[in-house]
């Protein structure tokens, strides 16, 4: 027993090696564990404000620092979850559960752009400067008043 093991060692060791990895990786997800907390509507309700947030923040603050810009949105999001009367675990563990399922993630995602592409933008930063105008109709540095002086 003792010289068929000492022949057969290296291969005994290299099967072993191979099962333990295939073993390992044949480990569960970790967003498995997670449920579905809430239901489609509340998350597509969740899910509209927390991009308007995101995109907000990005426009609006384009040159800050990541950990400054994670700071300010840690707030919006406790806000957001305030607002919806949900606790940021639930949201967290449905939004898991979702990454799991792609397919059912897209359906969702697909009808929180629907109800997103009907916003119209309200708040803007430009200015439209208005030329201002003369008597003659002709707005002010034109080239035909500037040949007159």
């Amino acid at each position: 027993m003792f010289k068929l093991l000492q022949k057969y060692s290296s291969k005994l060791v290299f099967f072993t090696f191979i099962t333990i990895f295939i073993l390992s990786c044949a480990q569960k997800s970790k967003y498995d564990k997670h449920q579905r907390v809430l239901s489609d509507t509340k998350m597509i309700v969740i899910l509209e404000d927390v991009l308007i947030m995101e995109s907000y923040v990005m426009e609006k603050l384009p040159n800050l620092r990541t950990d400054s810009l994670n700071a300010i949105k840690n707030k919006f999001y406790a806000e957001i979850f305030k607002k919806h009367k949900v606790d940021s675990a639930s949201f967290y563990s449905t939004l898991y559960y979702f990454q799991v399922r792609p397919i059912e993630f897209d359906s969702l995602l697909n009808k929180v752009d629907i109800k997103l592409s009907k916003i119209v933008p309200k708040d803007t930063t430009r200015v439209i400067q208005t030329p201002q105008m003369l008597p003659t109709g002709l707005p002010v540095g034109n080239v035909v008043d500037e040949e007159k002086n």
